[in-house]
């Protein structure tokens, strides 16, 4: 076996406390750097150009009804396409499988919930109807529609599809009834299927949707979007949409996103902050114990030197010793992180998650070659110390 590869596991296996205080420290510092770049990926990336999904450059809100119509001639001059017109009605739940919704909602709702128990009893809600799935909604439980228009001669309940992350909220399921209360007209439903919507999409979706034909003579507004608007023709669309149609409120998809992504990099980078001094304290206390490691094995780097060792075997024994420690401590942080990261993005932010392999890389490589620069500058005056200066001052 190398001499050099035994004498700098010996060394780390003998000062046992001196390297798991630098595994840890380098471990921690190495496990914040990587952690936030890996949230910070997934959730930006997912914001800035979902997966499969066109991101639309202005959401409308508030189009009536006989608005619809001139809206759709003057995009279409402009050049682009109104798309995703989506039809906007209030609707208030009065009962939940036969039972008042205060009451449902008291019986099911947490500890936690009781304290948030105003916002917890809403029962208003927007809710609105399409014939087939929007390209951010998919089913996961239950089936589609039965029927693509409502028959009210029918006895059977109108069929809605609600959002999971509602359904969780107010603690229904397939099969579920609903009692709606829309200007007044009661409307019986069965819950048909649970959907899973990706509201990062900025695009019209909604916690409630009705099958078509149960809602189609209701009051209602429209929202819609127009995508496919290069940067600098987006103010003057939105000013001409605003003198011509006063009324509409307009959201500037591109823009709302930008500001986002500057909030996220603000965070990051004041974790980042910390992550990094946590880094520099860890190569503080590093070259501390290299540089005391150093002095206090002296007289054995010597001896070795005396036996024959050269600068180079014992810069060598050095590289070994601390590159082994960092490039451990970097890899288990590493790994830890990106397990971190993915359960973190898991539960929190709707698997948000995306793999930067480049990321990892760079701090594992970085990271190890910072630990052995710093332990080969603390320990550089003893490397260079002759022996015989040594044994004359014996």
């Amino acid at each position: 076996t190398n001499p050099i590869r035994k004498i700098a596991f010996r060394n780390l296996y003998r000062n046992k406390f001196a390297s798991l205080s630098c595994f840890l420290t380098i471990a921690m510092g190495a496990f914040l750097i990587n952690l936030i770049p890996q949230l910070r990926n997934g959730m930006q990336g997912e914001i800035q150009k979902p997966d499969g999904l066109n991101i639309p450059g202005f959401l409308l809100f508030d189009v009536q009804p006989e608005q619809l119509k001139p809206l759709e001639r003057f995009i279409t001059d402009k050049g682009y396409r109104l798309g995703n017109i989506s039809p906007i009605i209030r609707a208030r739940i009065t009962r939940i499988n036969g039972q008042d919704f205060k009451e449902w909602t008291r019986q099911h709702q947490s500890q936690e919930r009781r304290a948030e128990d105003n916002q917890y009893r809403r029962r208003e809600f927007n809710v609105s109807y399409r014939s087939e799935l929007g390209q951010a909604e998919s089913i996961i439980e239950g089936n589609d529609f039965t029927k693509n228009t409502y028959d009210f001669d029918s006895s059977e309940p109108a069929e809605v599809s609600i959002a999971e992350g509602f359904a969780k909220w107010r603690h229904v399921g397939v099969g579920d009834h609903l009692t709606f209360d829309i200007q007044g007209i009661p409307i019986n439903t069965r819950v048909i299927n649970l959907r899973k919507v990706r509201w990062n999409s900025f695009q019209p979706n909604f916690y409630i949707q009705f099958q078509p034909g149960v809602l189609d003579d209701a009051p209602k507004t429209f929202l819609a979007s127009i995508s496919g608007v290069e940067p600098d023709q987006r103010m003057p669309l939105q000013n001409a949409i605003v003198e011509s149609f006063p009324n509409i409120s307009m959201i500037n998809v591109a823009q709302t996103i930008k500001k986002i992504i500057g909030i996220t990099d603000r965070l990051s980078f004041a974790i980042n902050f910390m992550a990094y001094l946590s880094i520099v304290a860890g190569l503080v206390v590093l070259y501390s114990i290299a540089r005391y490691e150093a002095q206090r094995r002296i007289w054995e780097i010597n001896l070795l030197k005396v036996l024959g060792a050269g600068f180079r075997d014992i810069r060598t024994i050095i590289i070994f010793e601390f590159g082994v420690l960092g490039l451990t401590a970097a890899f288990l942080a590493v790994i830890l992180s990106l397990a971190s990261s993915y359960i973190i993005s898991f539960i929190y932010f709707d698997r948000l998650w995306a793999f930067s392999w480049e990321t990892s890389l760079f701090n594992l490589t970085a990271i190890t070659l910072l630990s052995v620069v710093t332990a080969l500058a603390a320990a550089r005056k003893v490397i260079r110390q002759k022996p015989l200066s040594i044994l004359q001052s014996a």
